[in-house]
Parts: C-alpha cells; structure tokens; sequence
C-alpha cells in the first residue's frame, strides 16, 4: 500500500515538474514562452519550431476537460490545460501560426508516456 502511494506521489510530482508552464504567446514575433513554475526555467520557441498542436481531450475521475498539446519532433513539449487556465480559449485562438495537428482523446497510459518522451501517437 505504501509503495501504490509512493508511486502515485512520485508520479505526480513528475507530472507537475515537466508539464507545469506558464505560457505567453506572443503574435507579433511568432514565439511561444514556456516558463517552469517550479524551475524557473524559460524556453523561448518560434511558432515555425513547432511540428504543430492537437487540441485533446483527458478523460479523468473528475471529468473531462480540454488540453492543448504542443508537439515538437514527434514529442509534447507542453500542455496547456482548460482545467487550470482562465484564458485557455484566448490562447487557442493565439496560436494561428502553429499548425492543427487534429483532435485526440488520451489515456493515462499515454500520459506516462509523455513524461518519459515517448512517442504516444
């Protein structure tokens, strides 16, 4: 039982550190500001850098909601969550520069995979 929890604390606590951004997109250059929360750490990215974003939906235990994922070489980079940003609409609309990829539905599975960069799709 100690271990399941251990496992499910260790997993958040990566989750939280490789996926928690504040995103600024600025339209006028075409970049894209990913700042860790708990780092500090700040990647600067062009628009052009990016392979493109799918517009997800992530079915947990407490609904589901709608996630925005920016792919670069064939891995996610960031996701953008509804559940956690008041302007996700505004952000969506944002991004014009970066391609639509399509829309997916993940499982919990993939998310793990996402941590350790791996392909999901």
């Amino acid at each position: 039982m100690i271990t399941v929890v251990f496992s499910l604390m260790f997993f958040r606590f990566l989750t939280i550190l490789k996926f928690t951004d504040v995103v600024s997109v600025d339209s006028q250059n075409k970049t894209v500001t990913l700042k860790n929360i708990l780092t500090r750490r700040e990647k600067i990215f062009l628009a052009k850098d990016f392979d493109g974003y799918y517009d997800a939906i992530k079915i947990s235990s407490y609904g589901s909601h709608k996630e925005l994922l920016l792919i670069k070489n064939d891995k996610v980079i960031s996701i953008i969550s509804s559940q956690y940003s008041s302007n996700y609409q505004e952000l969506l609309k944002s991004i014009v520069d970066i391609t639509f990829l399509g829309t997916l539905v993940y499982s919990f599975q993939d998310k793990i995979r996402m941590l350790f960069n791996k392909d999901i799709f």
